[in-house]
C-alpha cells in the first residue's frame, strides 16, 4: 500500500528542517510510493509521462494543455489502442493511413476482415468478404461467400462456398453453393456452376459456361441461346415448349 503525506511532528512556529520535507520530495520524485489528494485544481502546463504497462485511470475531470504520452511514447501514437468506455474529441481528429470503410455491416469471424475504404457492404458468415478492401455495395451471406472479393462492387452472393476466388468482378447475383463467375453481369442460380464469361444466366446445377451472352437452363445444360438485343429462340424445358426474345 503506497504512504500518505502526513504533517506529524511539524508545527507552526518551528523551523522546517530536510527532515520535514524528505516525504514530499519522494513523493513528488517518485523515490517512494504515495497516495496524494488534491482539494483544488490542478493545471498541468507540461508532459504527463506514463509508466509502461501500466494503467493509471483519472477519475475526475481534467484539462492537459501540453501532451500526454503513455509509455514514455509521445503522439503521434503508433500501434494498437484498447480504449473500454467512450471516447470523445473536441477538435479536429487526423488519421494517417486506410480508414476503416462507412455503412459496412459484419457478422461472423473474420466477415469483412481486410476492409480498407469499401462502403455499404454486407456480409453474413464465416470469412464472407474477408479480403475486400474497396469493394463497395456487396452482399455476401454464407460461408466463404466473395471470399476473396478485393475490388468488386454491386454483388450479391447467397450460399456457401460461392464467388470466393475472383477478386475484382462486378454486378453479379449468385444464388445457391459452390457457384463461381468471372468478368462481370452474370445471373447464377442453382449449385456447382461456373460462368467463365460475362452477361451470363446459369438457371440448373453443374453448368460449365464458357463464352459470354449465353443463356443456360437445367442440369449440366449447353447454351440455348444468345443473350443479344433482338435474339429470340424456344427452349424446351420439362417438356413445354418455352419461347425467348430478348428486347
Amino acid at each position: 500500500m503506497a504512504n500518505i503525506l502526513s504533517n506529524v511532528n511539524i508545527a507552526s512556529g518551528q523551523t522546517v528542517r530536510a527532515r520535514h520535507v524528505t516525504q514530499s520530495i519522494d513523493a513528488f520524485t517518485g523515490v517512494k510510493a504515495y497516495d496524494i489528494s488534491l482539494s483544488g485544481s490542478f493545471n498541468m502546463t507540461g508532459p504527463i509521462n506514463g509508466q509502461p504497462s501500466k494503467i493509471n485511470p483519472l477519475t475526475a475531470s481534467y484539462a492537459i494543455t501540453a501532451s500526454y504520452t503513455i509509455g514514455y511514447n509521445p503522439f503521434p501514437y503508433t500501434g494498437n489502442a484498447s480504449i473500454t468506455g467512450s471516447l470523445g474529441v473536441t477538435g479536429e481528429s487526423l488519421f494517417e493511413g486506410p480508414i476503416a470503410g462507412l455503412y459496412n455491416t459484419s457478422i461472423g469471424s473474420s466477415a469483412l476482415q481486410n476492409i480498407s475504404t469499401g462502403t455499404n457492404n454486407i456480409a453474413i458468415g464465416f470469412r464472407c468478404l474477408k479480403d475486400n478492401l474497396t469493394g463497395i455495395n456487396n452482399i455476401a451471406i454464407g460461408k466463404n461467400a466473395l471470399l476473396s472479393n478485393l475490388t468488386g462492387d454491386n454483388n450479391v452472393v447467397i450460399g456457401s462456398d460461392s464467388q470466393t476466388s475472383l477478386t475484382g468482378g462486378s454486378n453479379h447475383i449468385i444464388i445457391g453453393k459452390n457457384n463461381s463467375a468471372t468478368q462481370n453481369n452474370n445471373i447464377i442460380i442453382g449449385n456447382n456452376n461456373s460462368a467463365a464469361g460475362g452477361n451470363n444466366i446459369l438457371l440448373g446445377n453443374q453448368i460449365t459456361g464458357t463464352s459470354n451472352n449465353q443463356l443456360y437452363i437445367g442440369s449440366a445444360a449447353q447454351p440455348i441461346g444468345t443473350l443479344t438485343p433482338g435474339t429470340s429462340w424456344t427452349a424446351v424445358i420439362n417438356g413445354v415448349s418455352v419461347a425467348f426474345k430478348i428486347l
